[in-house]
């Protein structure tokens, strides 16, 4: 017995989905098994078991920092300073007054382990430069020297002493020997590191210099201090990590393996509840489609109880409806209570859409229905013969 079917409990959504399952359950149970096979294996290879990947990594093995102390000491009288004064850290002296710079420069290391042999050595460095960077001479004085093995942590230190009046002396005979003033004249304390051993692991073998800069003019010199340098030994190493994957497989896949899964209970449980459309449904179906398509030769009228008086001719379909209409030249009307009819001659003729109410207290096989009428109405042999 087929099971009636109103608007307002089935909607044609509803229907034209179980309409395509039943012509495409298999294909889209199979669609389904497939998006679930590949959510759970990007789930799996991003969360379970995501792989390894093999990458160069460089870490810092020690860090090394060099650093200049200097100051001036005052050794003529004048109204401003007093004589044994010493004037640390300042970027202008006056070479009368205080004519030697002196400090030392001093170098350490961080490392978690090893030691190092390091050898520091401080020298004047004067020479002239032109204007596009060309040395056109250079003159090194060694001051001082020292070697020593320092372990992390620890640091060592080497002194310099630059009489800049003597400086400027040297300066002066050079030119004088060169006959020419060419270029410009700089001069600095260079400090060179030479550092070797096993530092975390690593042979080290390294040079470092470092710069105190004394420029030199008139009656006054200056002194430009490095920013503090740091200067460090790494290791590249081959290593292999976890492999890392992106937000399209680590929240893609799990969302992915949810759906597929819910779609496939969904259509489980459409199966079990059963998919195949009733003549019935189909007839909606059909219906829709046809109201759709035929709307614009549809008029909505309320006709007088004198037009349903006629006597009444039934259409199986909207179209076939719709066709008539158009062949009789007249009007298709969708009166209030959803049927459709068209008016010609003396008839009435009219269409009962499948959602209508009349359609409830139709029998499923009328053909069947009729036969059973006709054999109950004949009489039987006896009454006949009789």
């Amino acid at each position: 017995m087929s099971t009636a079917v109103n608007s307002g409990d089935v909607t044609e959504v509803t229907l034209r989905a179980r309409a395509s399952l039943e012509g495409w359950g298999g294909a889209v149970a199979l669609l389904l098994c497939v998006l679930a096979v590949t959510g759970g294996w990007a789930t799996y290879t991003a969360h379970v078991a995501p792989g390894t990947e093999t990458i160069e990594r460089t870490e810092t093995v020690w860090t090394g920092t060099g650093t200049f102390d200097y100051a001036a000491t005052v050794t003529k009288s004048n109204p401003v300073f007093p004589v044994g004064a010493e004037l640390e850290g300042r970027t202008q002296y006056y070479t009368g007054v205080a004519p030697e710079l002196g400090g030392s420069f001093s170098y350490r290391y961080a490392a978690p382990s090893g030691e190092a042999t390091v050898r520091a050595t401080t020298s004047l460095v004067y020479r002239s430069v032109g204007e596009n960077g060309e040395v056109y001479w250079t003159q090194r004085e060694e001051l001082a020297a020292r070697t020593a093995t320092v372990p992390p942590g620890e640091g060592m230190e080497v002194p310099f002493a630059v009489n800049v009046s003597t400086l400027q002396d040297r300066v002066a005979e050079t030119r004088a020997g060169l006959g020419a003033e060419l270029g410009t004249v700089e001069a600095f304390v260079l400090a060179n590191v030479t550092k070797t051993g096993t530092i975390g692991g690593e042979p080290v073998e390294r040079t470092l210099q470092y710069q105190l800069g004394v420029g030199t003019g008139g009656g006054t010199y200056t002194v430009s201090p490095p920013e503090t340098t740091r200067t460090t030994g790494e290791r590249t190493e081959t290593v292999e990590v976890p492999r890392s994957h992106g937000p399209l497989r680590t929240l893609g896949g799990p969302l992915l393996l949810v759906l597929s899964l819910a779609g496939l209970a969904g259509v489980a449980w459409a199966s079990r509840k059963g998919l195949e459309l009733s003549e019935r449904e189909r007839a909606v179906l059909a219906y829709r489609g046809e109201r759709e398509e035929f709307d614009e030769w549809v008029s909505r009228v309320r006709l007088p109880p004198e037009a349903r008086e006629r006597p009444t001719a039934e259409a199986e379909s909207l179209s076939d409806l719709v066709d008539f209409a158009i062949d009789t030249d007249e009007g298709v009307i969708e009166t209030p209570d959803g049927t459709f009819v068209v008016l010609h001659g003396d008839y009435c003729y009219r269409y009962v859409p499948p959602t209508h109410a009349e359609w409830e207290s139709e029998p499923e096989d009328d053909g069947e229905s009729a036969d059973e009428t006709a054999e109950s109405d004949e009489p039987d042999g006896r009454a006949s013969d009789s």
